[in-house]
């Protein structure tokens, strides 16, 4: 009997043993089970951050390509219309002959002095001003420097040049005084040279 009780505590022992080594090897499978779950959640999600991080970085670079294609519009837009502005301008000049050239400055010079007693520097090459819509601009001479006016900005450039408007405007006669359409016209002198040259007699 003692021999059955021993034999009995021993099989419940063993299962009391093989009960935990199962409940251990549950655990311990668990616990694999879960480390990978985690280790595929991490990739998952690392994948997703690449993905977004891809998409991201493709928006950025299509940005940025888009921004270099609007800059070099805008650019080759800007280049066209200095172009034209300089053409429309050399026209206008181009009007004028050289002595008539020298004519119209000698004329501001001559009104400066004699209707304010300054003196003023008349340019040996004049060179239009794209600022003030390609007009020569006529510095006083002496300490200050100051802007005294600009002479025959162009007409169809002017709205281009909202500083005119502050400026005296210095035009040849009537005629081209016309061709500004009212705009300005409380700032410009205009000279009443003829349109041709005058042929000097012998």
């Amino acid at each position: 009997m003692r021999q059955r009780q021993e034999e009995a505590k021993e099989a419940a022992e063993a299962r009391k043993k093989e009960l935990k080594a199962e409940a251990e090897r549950r655990r311990m499978k668990l616990e694999e089970e879960d480390r990978r779950r985690r280790v595929e959640e991490a990739a998952r999600r690392r994948e997703v951050q690449e993905e977004d991080h891809r998409v991201w970085m493709e928006k950025m670079r299509q940005q940025r390509a888009e921004e270099v294609a609007r800059r070099a519009r805008e650019q080759a837009e800007q280049e066209e219309k200095d172009r034209k502005a300089l053409e429309t301008a050399t026209a206008w000049w181009n009007r004028l002959s050289r002595k008539q050239m020298e004519e119209l400055f000698a004329a501001v010079a001559d009104r400066a002095w004699r209707e304010e007693q300054l003196r003023v520097e008349i340019p040996e090459k004049p060179s239009m001003a794209v600022h003030f819509a390609y007009g020569v601009p006529v510095y006083s001479r002496g300490r200050y420097h100051a802007l005294y006016g600009v002479v025959r900005p162009c007409p169809e450039l002017a709205s281009l040049s909202p500083q005119l408007a502050y400026h005296r405007v210095l035009v040849r006669n009537a005629q081209e005084m016309r061709e500004f359409d009212g705009t300005l016209a409380d700032r410009i002198t205009q000279f009443d040279l003829p349109d041709h040259e005058q042929l000097t007699m012998d």
